[in-house]
């Protein structure tokens, strides 16, 4: 083949070639935007839910701040242990026992005045036990608190 049309193909597989390479950096770039738009995303869900359980843990906060947390025990099956593990105070807090009368008689207190029970602190009733008492009973506690009137019943074990 004569030189004068060798060159004119030779110069049009070289454009050819330049322009398909063209074509492949285009997408593979496109490819890696995509992926690197979907991370981006992935990482913007990832924010979001972590500010959403700050969020959540700064209003729990506020809310256990404003309750008292009870919780009942024994001391030596003498004394009902009435502990408020939360941080406000507990106003006006009753106390009642009842056992399944197929175990056994209800355990009675000696006292039974309403009490207050600060912040992280307890109080003790003193259980008049004898012959005949059920060896387990349910705890059943009423208190106002700065989040308002609350019950709860616990079961506990001599």
């Amino acid at each position: 083949m004569k030189p004068e049309v060798l060159i004119p193909i030779i110069v049009s597989i070289c454009a050819a070639a330049i322009a398909l390479g063209s074509l492949v950096a285009a997408v593979v770039s496109a490819r890696s935007a995509r992926k690197s738009a979907a991370t981006a995303h992935q990482a913007l869900g990832i924010e979001k839910e972590r500010r959403e359980d700050e969020l959540t843990a700064a209003v729990k906060a506020a809310q256990d701040a404003r309750r008292a947390n009870l919780n009942a025990s024994l001391i030596n099956s003498e004394y009902l242990a009435i502990t408020n593990d939360g941080q406000c105070r507990a106003r006006n807090v009753t106390v009642e026992l009842e056992a399944d009368e197929r175990q056994g008689v209800t355990p009675r207190m000696l006292d039974n005045e309403a009490r207050e029970i600060g912040p992280n602190s307890r109080e003790a009733w003193k259980l008049i036990v004898h012959m005949g008492v059920a060896r387990s009973f349910t705890v059943h506690l009423a208190w106002n608190d700065d989040d308002g009137s609350h019950e709860d019943s616990q079961l506990v074990h001599m």
